[in-house]
């Protein structure tokens, strides 16, 4: 692995732990968390992490 590729793998997978960070603190916070929110900031965490791993499989 290329340094340009594992800074670029190391930036998205930074950019996944805030995204899951920020669902944490949001079902943490609240008792009555938005069910939508969680379930579309989940699959997009899901959606990303797939596209890394296939690009870089």
């Amino acid at each position: 692995m290329t340094g340009l590729n594992k800074e670029f793998i190391v930036s998205h997978l930074r950019a996944r732990i805030e995204e899951l960070n920020t669902i944490l603190k949001n079902i943490e916070s609240d008792d009555s968390f938005d069910n939508v929110y969680l379930q579309e900031g989940l699959k997009k965490v899901e959606v990303n992490l797939r596209k890394m791993r296939k690009n870089y499989s």
